[in-house]
C-alpha cells in the first residue's frame, strides 16, 4: 500500500510513501484527493481507519483517526470527507480545515463518493442515493434511482453530474449504468453499460465522460453516445486532467497510464501493484 507522486510533465516519480493499510472497496471513489494547486494530497486508509495529509515530498502533515471513505478539497483549503460505518455507505460528512486537520463540523449526510463543484456552489454525494448540498452544507435535493450502489460521481460544465451505478446479482432491479442528474435534481439520462463501472471522470472542456470497469476504458459524449474504447488491462480508477485534457488510469494493471483526449497513450509507468489503485489529479 503505497502513495506515489508523479510529475505529470515528465512522468518521473517525485516521492513514494509506503506502509499504508488500505482495503479493497466496491468502486473507485476519491480515496486519494489532490489539492487544487497540487501541493498536497489527502489519503484515505480504510483499513487503518485514518485520513492523512501528505505534501509532494511525501511528508506527513497531519492525520485524523476516523473511519473515512472519500474526500475532496476546495480552493479555499477546506476538505470535505465522507465517513463510513464499516459498510459500503457512511452517514456523516466531515468539514475539515486542510491546513491542520481541525474538524470544523460534522453533518448527517452519507455516501460512497463525493465531488465538490465550486463553479456552481455545490457538493455532490453518491452511494445509496444521490444528493446535492450547497456549500453551506444544506441539502438542496436527494433522489434515489440507485438500487444497490453508486460508486463514482463527477460534475459537468453546466452544473449537472454523471454518476456510475453498479449492479449486484442479489439485488433485483440493479444495473450497470451511467446516470446524468441535472442541477435541479432530475434524472436527465440513463446510459446502460455492458460492463460493471468502477469509476468515471468528466472532461469539462466538452463534457465527455470517461468510464472504466473490467477490461474496458470507454469514452462517451455529453449525451452518453459512444466515442471510443481502450483495453484498460483491468484498470480501477480514471481521472481527467482538466488543464491538459489528458486522462490518467490506474489500478489492477501494474502500471499507471496517461492517454490523450483521442485515446493515444502518452505514458505507461510500471512498478505498481496489480490490485486496486486510486489516481488523483490537481
Amino acid at each position: 500500500d503505497t502513495l506515489t507522486v508523479i510529475d505529470s510533465s515528465s512522468g518521473t516519480i517525485i516521492s513514494t510513501v509506503t506502509g499504508f493499510n488500505i482495503a479493497q472497496t466496491v468502486g473507485g471513489d476519491r480515496a486519494v484527493a489532490a489539492s487544487p494547486d497540487g501541493s498536497y494530497a489527502l489519503v484515505i486508509e480504510n483499513g487503518a481507519k485514518r485520513v492523512s495529509r501528505y505534501d509532494v515530498s511525501g511528508n506527513l502533515v497531519w492525520s485524523i483517526d476516523r473511519d473515512t471513505q472519500a474526500a475532496d478539497i476546495s480552493t479555499e483549503g477546506y476538505a470535505y470527507i465522507l465517513t463510513t460505518r464499516g459498510l459500503i455507505y457512511g452517514d456523516t460528512l466531515l468539514w475539515v480545515a486542510a491546513v491542520d486537520g481541525a474538524i470544523l463540523g460534522e453533518f448527517d449526510f452519507g455516501g460512497f463518493d463525493l465531488v465538490l463543484d465550486e463553479e456552481h456552489s455545490g457538493l455532490w454525494l453518491a452511494g445509496e442515493h444521490i444528493e446535492r448540498l450547497s456549500l453551506d452544507l444544506e441539502s438542496q435535493f436527494a433522489l434515489d434511482p440507485i438500487e444497490w450502489c453508486a460508486v463514482s460521481v463527477d460534475y459537468t460544465s453546466d452544473g449537472s453530474a454523471w454518476v456510475a451505478e453498479r449492479a449486484h446479482p442479489d439485488v433485483p432491479g440493479s444495473g450497470d449504468n451511467l446516470l446524468k442528474i441535472t442541477a435541479t435534481g432530475e434524472v436527465a439520462q440513463i446510459v446502460e453499460l455492458d460492463f460493471s463501472p468502477a469509476c468515471l471522470s468528466v472532461d469539462r472542456s466538452d463534457d465527455s465522460v470517461w468510464v472504466v470497469g473490467g477490461d474496458v476504458l470507454r469514452k462517451v459524449d455529453r449525451d452518453g453516445s459512444f466515442l471510443l474504447e481502450i483495453d484498460s488491462g483491468s484498470a480501477f480508477t480514471v481521472r481527467v486532467d482538466q488543464q491538459h485534457g489528458s486522462v490518467w488510469v490506474a489500478g489492477r494493471t501494474g502500471t499507471v497510464r496517461r492517454y490523450s483526449r483521442d485515446g493515444d497513450q502518452l505514458l505507461s509507468l510500471p512498478g505498481f501493484s496489480s490490485d486496486q489503485a486510486y489516481v488523483a489529479v490537481p
